[in-house]
């Protein structure tokens, strides 16, 4: 379930949110293998977006290593 605030509640009514994030355009802060960070405006203000695309297989072994449960979803 996608829980939404004004003004994306009317401005995305109908449409999927995470299809609609994918196409905000702005200035990108951070642009790793898997999350994206980046300033966007919409209706006068300021927004930031940090998009997470998933778990990459490197990070997985990375928190094995050092003795922490990897995070693979929710």
């Amino acid at each position: 379930m996608v829980e939404l605030k004004a003004p994306l509640t009317t401005l995305w009514r109908g449409k999927d949110a995470f299809e609609e994030v994918k196409t905000l355009q702005g200035e990108v802060f951070r642009e790793l293998e898997t999350r994206r960070t980046l300033r966007f405006e919409l209706d006068g203000k300021s927004y930031f977006l940090k998009w997470h695309k998933g778990t990459s297989l490197k990070e997985i072994v990375k928190n094995l290593i050092s003795l922490r449960m990897p995070v693979s979803g929710r």
